[in-house]
């Protein structure tokens, strides 16, 4: 069984998802296997961008991580790379099924 987030074990009907505990819920897991999914489609630096912030990074580190010359500029790129994402899932036909 795999750690959750900060290393510390699931509970009872959940399950490891990237780094996150989640409910055990198919609605659920279909969700986040549509982000997941969306996720890949981006560009390199847009995925590594927002894996590091859905991994709790500071933006300080992202944009040291990522060789940016400001935490700013991360905050900005995190930005246009979350509107990318939340456009193709948007765009996904599973998004119209799961929204109902």
């Amino acid at each position: 069984m795999g750690l959750g987030l900060l290393g510390q074990q699931p509970g009872a009907g959940e399950r490891v998802v990237e780094f996150v505990a989640v409910p055990a819920r198919p609605d659920v897991l279909e969700k986040l296997v549509l982000v997941g999914d969306q996720l890949a489609q981006l560009g390199g630096d847009c995925r590594k961008v927002l894996n590091l912030f859905f991994a709790g990074e500071s933006m300080e580190n992202i944009a040291q991580a990522l060789g940016y010359a400001s935490a700013g500029y991360a905050k900005k790129r995190k930005f246009q790379c979350k509107k990318q994402l939340i456009g193709l899932i948007r765009e996904d036909r599973r998004y119209e099924e799961l929204s109902g």
